[in-house]
Parts: C-alpha cells; structure tokens; sequence
C-alpha cells in the first residue's frame, strides 16, 4: 500500500516528467524517473518485509484478581535473509485491561528478534480477548506500507473482586473448611474406632477374627470418618432482582460478597 507520501512523489515524478516534455529538459526526466523508482522499491521492500516476521504471544497468568496485573510478553523474529524495515506494532486490547499497546522497531536483522512487552491490569470481573497482533512495515523513506494481521488471540479471564472480611469462625459445631469435632461412623473410613458386633449388611471384610474367636461371636471393625463442613452460596442473577449497570450495580456488588464468602 502506497502512504500518501508515495503518492505524492508520485504526482510530482508525473509532474516533472511533464514540464521536462514540455521544456525539452532531459534532467527532469531522470529525477522523474529516480522518484517513481524510490517508490516501486519501497512497495517492494514492505512486501518482502512483512511475509518474513513471525510473532509469539505469552501471558505471565490468564487469571487476573480485580486490581492485578499480568504481564505480556510479544516476541517478533525476522526470518528473512534480509533486514525488515521500520516495525508499527500494535495489538487490539479491551480498554478494560490496558490502552491500546502500541511499539515501533526501527528495524529489524535477518535472524534476530525484539521482544517487547506491556502490562494488563484486572477491573471489572469477566472474559477479555487479547489480540490479534498488527505489524504495520513501512520502507526508510515513508512510501510504502503494509499491515499484517495475525490470527492469534489469547483470552484473559479477571475475577470478581474480593472483599477483605473479619478472621473467626461462624458459630456451630460444624464450621470452617476442615473438619469439625463431629465424627460420623463408618463400617470403612480413615481411622480406627472401635470394635462392636456383626450386624446384617455388614461387610465380611471388616470381621476382626481375633475378636471373633475371643468372644465367640462375630466382630466387626469400626471406623471413624470426621464430618467435613460444606456451604453453598448463592448468587441472584436475575436482571430483575438488580438495578443500574457496570461495576457500581448491585449485581457487580452481589458477586463480589459472594466471591468474598467462598474466598474466605
């Protein structure tokens, strides 16, 4: 693609070609010829340029908290044999998570390669694309350039934001994560409990024989299993149990408790 200053040399090589036609000067038609030239070779070079640059995307996480930060990381490699010109690197990026990230490499070796690297911060809870990545190469001189787009996407996810809460336990007997002074009884489980006599359904391979054959009757071992808490917490997401939108709404205010209490 031709910049508006390749078109504008081109207006003036055609420009100059004609006065040199009308005047009879020779000269002009070489410096009509020399600017119609420099921009073909910018064409050129941009072709070339472009079909050359691999890219790679990496994220430090794809999980964000509200109010975190992760880092990306473009790498772009020339695989040409031949320098690419000037780089134009920029990468769509919900406003979300960070402005639109925008670089320039002034040039590039055949073989080598720039990394460049820019930072997203979580905000409201949800999904964000990242991507895909445009390599805009101009020539030297500003006559020509192309675009390259890459199909490449990552998504990052960030997470609702968690409300700080007091330390303690809820009152009861069954509370907290782990398990409670409560122990349910078991015929299998982690831990021996005791020892009390065959009922029908009992399994056969819980009979302790040395007691059987102690006390003449069958005997079964008995296991204990602690009693593990669990919770469920729920969330109205009906639009009409909330008012207002974005993340000042009730809804937004509604995950954030809820997040806070399966955080804590």
């Amino acid at each position: 693609m031709i910049t508006r200053r390749g078109v504008h040399l081109l207006l003036g090589a055609l420009a100059l070609y004609g006065v040199g036609r009308f005047l009879g000067v020779a000269e002009l038609y070489v410096v009509a010829a020399a600017c119609a030239a420099l921009v073909v070779t910018g064409v050129a070079a941009v072709r070339l340029s472009t079909a050359t640059i691999s890219a790679r995307r990496s994220l430090s996480s794809d999980r964000i908290p509200s109010g975190g930060t992760s880092d990306v990381v473009l790498e772009l490699r020339n695989d040409a044999r031949l320098p690419a010109a000037l780089l134009l690197v920029e990468e769509d990026c919900h406003h979300g998570l960070a402005s639109t990230p925008r670089f320039v490499v002034p040039g590039l070796a055949a073989g080598r390669s720039v990394t460049l690297r820019y930072t997203l911060t979580g905000g409201s809870r949800g999904r964000y694309p990242v991507g895909p990545l445009r390599v805009r190469v101009r020539d030297p001189f500003g006559v020509a350039q192309r675009v390259r787009r890459y199909r490449s996407t990552a998504e990052v996810v960030v997470y609702p934001r968690i409300e700080p809460l007091p330390k303690g336990s809820i009152a009861g007997m069954h509370h907290g994560s782990g398990a409670s002074d409560i122990r349910r009884l078991f015929t299998t489980g982690e831990e021996f409990y005791t020892m009390r006599e065959y009922v029908t359904g009992d399994d056969l391979r819980q009979v302790h024989w040395p007691s059987t054959a102690h006390r003449q009757t069958l005997m079964v071992r008995q296991q204990e299993q602690p009693w593990q808490a669990e919770a469920t917490v729920f969330c109205d997401a009906r639009v009409a149990a909330h008012h207002d939108r974005g993340p000042d709404s009730s809804l937004e205010k509604s995950v954030a408790v809820a997040a806070s209490l399966v955080w804590r």
